[in-house]
């Protein structure tokens, strides 16, 4: 069995972490994103929503995943 790499498991559940805070402020508490409303003047209503979503939620909880796989499999992302 491989050595684990607990920095890339460290750094992909604080990725992970992130990207489920912004899902949960997002219902609770939407006010606290500044960057959102310049991106809804930017690029329109809906799709300045859905820009903010992927890069603040979904890419966090992607990166998150692909960390800890390959801290599970030994590898550093350094």
């Amino acid at each position: 069995m491989e050595q684990v790499n607990w920095v890339s498991i460290g750094f992909g559940i604080t990725f992970w972490l992130y990207g489920l805070f912004t899902l949960l402020m997002r219902q609770r508490k939407p006010s606290i994103f500044r960057k959102l409303e310049p991106m809804k003047k930017l690029w329109g209503e809906q799709w300045g929503v859905r820009i903010h979503f992927f890069g603040y939620t979904v890419m966090p909880i992607i990166f998150g995943s692909v960390f800890v796989w390959a801290g599970l499999n030994g590898q550093s992302i350094f």
